[in-house]
């Protein structure tokens, strides 16, 4: 059992709350695998009906828990291979299951949002953002290409040159930004994102009539983009995994 993440229903509304706040909510192996059997628990669960993704501590998510990647510097290449593999894929069977849920889920914005913390709030339906959150596709920094399914929302949400810019600028842009380009859907004071937008607009989603909710996500969520996603994963897995393979590829950030 693990502290990483806490989930919390109420009302119909299945909150789950990313909680490493002193590394930014950086998600943690054990946070991906709670949050794994998080989405299966409210998949199945009828009485929920929209769910909440956000983070403790003042931030969303600052991207992956890069500083583990030290523990793959002592491995042997086909070690070190296996192990980064896996990891890889482990999140991409975590997020193929948020997909998966038929029900919405809104990504609940404050703070930092970097790397996979992007991919995370792009997968969701819906965000909304406090107006001092900021963004960083921080990918560029450490030499890796986005995973977590960003490489595949970003440049539906905000067109193809512009997630391009987005991805191999690594620039850093606010709030304002991100809802003029699509990837906040609302964006409101910081005092009010405190669980009380976000659950609101939850709220109002899971009063809809629920066969029709779920219709719409199905409609959105398409079957196509569940192939593609899944083939972009296991590409992006096996890339990713022989870059790992490379112990300088991994030093060189770390030392």
């Amino acid at each position: 059992m693990t502290d990483h993440l806490l989930v919390t229903k109420e009302d119909g509304v299945a909150t789950m709350t990313m909680n490493r706040p002193k590394a930014r909510n950086a998600l943690s192996m054990d946070m991906r695998l709670a949050m794994f059997d998080a989405v299966d628990d409210i998949e199945h669960d009828k009485s929920i009906r929209c769910v909440v993704l956000r983070g403790a501590g003042g931030h969303f998510m600052a991207g992956g828990d890069i500083k583990n990647f030290n523990e793959y510097l002592e491995m042997e290449p086909i070690e070190r291979r296996t192990s980064f593999e896996r990891r890889v894929h482990s999140l991409h069977a975590m997020m193929f299951a948020l997909k998966r849920m038929e029900k919405p889920v809104i990504a609940s914005v404050e703070g930092a949002a970097a790397g996979a913390g992007i991919s995370f709030m792009t997968a969701c339906d819906l965000a909304i953002g406090a107006d001092t959150s900021y963004y960083k596709f921080s990918y560029v920094g450490i030499g890796a290409s986005p995973d977590g399914s960003g490489s595949y929302h970003l440049p539906r949400i905000v067109g193809v040159r512009k997630a391009l810019e987005i991805a191999m600028l690594g620039d850093t842009f606010d709030a304002a930004e991100a809802h003029r380009l699509g990837l906040l859907n609302w964006m409101v004071p910081e005092a009010d994102i405190d669980r009380t937008s976000a659950e609101g607009k939850a709220s109002s989603i899971q009063f809809l009539h629920f066969p029709f909710t779920d219709a719409q996500v199905e409609k959105f969520r398409s079957s196509e983009a569940k192939v593609v996603l899944g083939i972009g994963h296991q590409k992006y897995g096996h890339m990713a995994a022989l870059t790992g393979a490379v112990k300088d590829a991994l030093a060189g950030d770390f030392d």
